[in-house]
């Protein structure tokens, strides 16, 4: 009596098998449609900034479709890890540089879209065709890829890329029966775009885009009078700085202005001769800073007096300038 139980169970067991052979056959004509076989990242203003803190998660969008089925189809689709051979941490490479970036099922990065063999549930993405008879069907769907941001790297026209990455869907079910019906393959790509900032803070404070401006007070003058401040260089593309002086490197009297008082400026620990009025070169450098910037030790010292200086306000004005190199 227990033989025949189990035979019974085991012919039950196979039917449902072939049944859902059967249904999976139906479902092989899923197609891909309209997906983009480039990826251009965009940030706020071009595309890589490699100094900027917000994320800027990137949607793609594209269809699936399924032919008259009169069945119901499941499917689910993957993605090949690309160059890295590591789903968990794709990257874009240029040269011996690369960036870190990854795709998701979500906005939210949910979870990271993996290829078969290692997605876990909820690691494709997922879709369900209902049984409709006589009508074709179309559905929108989408994934969100997005780079780490201040990943920081040298700017080049060359963009960063990954090898192409596979796009695959499957008719059936991830942990039960599937097929693969389809493919496309996706190049992912970014620019590190050139970033140079500057910011004029007071000595030993930090970088900030923000702070641009810098007031060096003597208070009652004297001859060599020495007041310093940091100028602070932020750059992923070398630099150049240039100053020029509104009164060719001297104070001047806000109201005799032929009454003049010289003084020397150097930056980094180089002279600068600004009494020509004309914008000058003090530095450049073809470096690549960290996010918190290079610090170079900007100083003002006041020069010989005659001592009989007209009493009141005296003031220049130096325009601190900065490009890349």
């Amino acid at each position: 009596m227990q033989l025949k139980l189990y035979a019974a169970a085991f012919l039950f067991l196979g039917v449902l098998c072939l049944q859902a052979r059967g249904a999976l056959a139906l479902c092989l004509g899923l197609r891909l449609q309209n997906v983009p076989a480039t990826l251009t990242y965009q940030g706020s203003s071009g595309e890589y900034a490699v100094y900027d803190p917000a994320e800027y998660m990137q949607t793609v969008n594209f269809q699936v479709t399924s032919p008259i089925t009169l069945v119901t189809c499941d499917y689910f689709i993957t993605l090949s890890a690309g160059g890295s051979s590591n789903a968990s941490q794709r990257v874009l490479t240029r040269g011996g540089d690369t960036l870190n970036y990854n795709a998701y099922t979500t906005a939210a990065k949910t979870a990271v879209i993996k290829p078969l063999g290692s997605a876990a549930a909820g690691e494709v993405i997922t879709g369900l065709f209902p049984a409709l008879i006589g009508i074709g069907q179309t559905q929108n769907k989408s994934f969100y890829w997005s780079i780490d941001p201040q990943q920081v790297v040298r700017a080049d026209a060359l963009r960063f890329q990954d090898t192409p990455v596979t796009m695959t869907p499957y008719a059936g079910l991830l942990l039960g029966l599937y097929q693969q019906v389809d493919t496309r393959t996706i190049t992912f790509q970014a620019r590190a775009e050139s970033s140079v900032d500057l910011s004029l803070v007071d000595s030993g404070g930090a970088f900030s885009v923000a702070d641009t401006a810098q007031t060096v007070d003597f208070g009652n003058l004297s001859a060599g009078q020495l007041r310093s401040y940091d100028t602070m260089v932020r750059t992923n593309d070398g630099y150049r700085i240039t100053l020029q002086s509104q009164n060719g490197q001297k104070l001047q009297h806000l109201t005799a202005p032929a009454q003049t008082v010289p003084y020397t400026i150097s930056i980094g620990g180089a002279a600068v001769d600004l009494s020509s009025g004309a914008a000058v070169q003090a530095l450049s450098a073809n470096t690549v800073t960290p996010a918190t910037g290079a610090r170079l030790q900007t100083d003002v010292t006041i020069g010989a007096m005659s001592g009989i200086e007209m009493p009141g306000d005296y003031r220049d004005v130096i325009t601190v300038t900065v490009s890349a190199q």
